[in-house]
C-alpha cells in the first residue's frame, strides 16, 4: 500500500472521547466498501514521556541525591544541547519512595529531590530502597518511572 505523505491527517479527538473509541474506515479507489476498524481512546499521546536517567548518589553528610530528565512531548530533537522544552503547564514531578514498613511521597517542581540523612531515619531506612517518579502532566501523568537501590541505611 502507499500512502502519500501530503494525504495523512492527524486525528486529534476532544478530551472528552477519552475513554471511548475512534472508529476509522478506510476506502481505496476501486473499492466497492471500505474496511472498518475500531481502537479505544487511552490518551496516550496527551502524557508526558516518563522521566529517564533516574539516579540516586550519596551526598556528603548521608543525605541522599535523586535526580532524572525530563522529557517532553513537544521536543524530540536535541538541537542546541540545552534542557528540553517543558511542554506543560508546569514542571511537576510525583516523587514515591519506599522501603520496608515505609512510604513516603512528595510533589516536587524541579528533577531532583534530596531525602535527607534526617529523613531516612526517620523512615527507618534499612536494606533496599524503591524511587518512583512520574511527570505531572496538563491532561495525565507519565508512566513511572523506577529505581531500587540495594544496601542503604545498613
Amino acid at each position: 500500500m502507499l500512502i502519500e505523505q501530503s494525504a495523512l491527517a492527524p486525528v486529534e479527538p476532544p478530551l472528552s472521547s477519552l475513554g471511548g473509541e475512534a472508529r476509522l474506515l478506510a476506502i481505496g479507489i476501486g473499492d466497492a466498501e471500505g474496511t472498518e476498524a475500531g481502537c479505544n481512546i487511552f490518551g496516550s499521546a496527551m502524557r508526558p514521556p516518563s522521566p529517564v536517567h533516574l539516579r540516586a548518589e550519596r551526598v556528603p553528610g548521608g543525605d541522599l541525591r535523586v535526580s532524572w530528565v525530563r522529557r517532553s512531548r513537544a521536543g524530540w530533537s536535541w538541537i542546541s544541547g540545552s534542557d528540553t522544552p517543558l511542554g506543560e503547564e508546569a514542571e511537576s514531578y510525583r516523587l514515591t519512595l519506599s522501603g520496608i514498613g515505609f512510604e513516603r511521597s512528595a510533589t516536587v517542581g524541579a528533577a531532583y529531590y534530596l531525602y535527607t540523612a534526617e529523613a531516612q531515619a526517620a523512615d527507618g531506612l534499612t536494606g533496599s530502597l524503591t524511587i518512583s517518579v512520574t511527570q505531572t502532566g496538563t491532561v495525565a501523568s507519565s508512566r513511572a518511572t523506577t529505581l531500587v537501590v540495594n544496601g542503604l541505611g545498613e
